[in-house]
């Protein structure tokens, strides 16, 4: 396999003691991810080709300096994006675009190439930069007719995934949310954001089935703003409201987006 990515999960410290022989050492080096990447824009509600682009451009990027680069920067063409990716130009030329105006990375033409640097690169390809937290064993209580998976992760850390999922013999409640994410309907997309942030649970379709009827019109509501306002709506309702609903993120997002600009 041409390259690994990483993902800090429970304790660096348990993750960096394995003594693994050099012999089976995974060679090509590694990539560190954030596991706030799930929830970003380019994760979740953009075109699925954008971020693979984006996951190819950040592990092709050189990891240390060197005599023609500076670390996280490389010649790297279109042509060789969209075949390491299947995109086309124009999604390319899409991509590259908002990437730029999102400041996620700069271009630069010169007399051998295109330059692709990925900003803040030091930043995220560093542990040092990452807030580490041991894992937390839940209780887990079970009866014939459900099962739980639960998440061992510390309850309190804003980036698990939904804490407990219900699942039924001809029923999965996140195979539900997944189809929700990737719907065309945006209000959709919109409820599945909304019940991943809100850690919800459904035990069946019945639940779940109401739940999205309810959902739908303050979900409409939203169609209209970008994902990026969305998001950052949520993380202010977070921190500045103990319970809030999806009328409660449309009532700030202006706001929000005022105070933004």
């Amino acid at each position: 396999m041409a390259w690994k990515h990483v993902i800090v999960v429970g304790s660096l410290e348990s993750t960096m003691k394995n003594n693994i022989p050099d012999d089976d050492k995974i060679r090509g080096g590694a990539t560190i991810w954030a596991r706030q990447t799930i929830d970003s824009e380019i994760f979740f509600w953009k075109p699925d080709k954008w971020f693979k682009m984006w996951f190819y451009i950040v592990n092709r990027v050189n990891h240390k300096d060197n005599k023609l680069f500076e670390r996280g920067s490389a010649y790297i063409e279109y042509g060789e994006i969209a075949l390491k990716t299947g995109a086309t130009y124009g999604q390319i030329q899409s991509f590259i675009r908002w990437a730029k105006k999102m400041q996620m990375l700069s271009t630069h033409k010169s007399t051998r190439g295109n330059i692709i640097t990925v900003c803040k690169y030091n930043v995220f390809q560093d542990f040092d930069n990452y807030v580490i937290q041991a894992p937390v064993k839940a209780k887990s209580k079970h009866n014939p007719s459900t099962i739980h998976a639960i998440n061992k992760n510390d309850k309190n850390d804003k980036n698990d995934n939904i804490s407990i999922v219900a699942k039924s013999d001809d029923w999965d409640f996140l195979e539900e949310l997944e189809k929700l994410k990737n719907s065309n309907r945006r209000e959709f997309k919109i409820i599945a954001l909304y019940w991943k942030k809100k850690k919800w649970k459904f035990e069946n379709k019945a639940q779940f089935s109401s739940a999205l009827k309810r959902e739908l019109r303050p979900a409409k509501d939203l169609v209209g703003y970008k994902g990026d306002q969305i998001s950052k709506a949520i993380i202010h309702c977070e921190e500045n409201y103990k319970e809030w609903t999806l009328e409660t993120i449309h009532k700030a997002i202006n706001k929000v987006i005022n105070n933004t600009k």
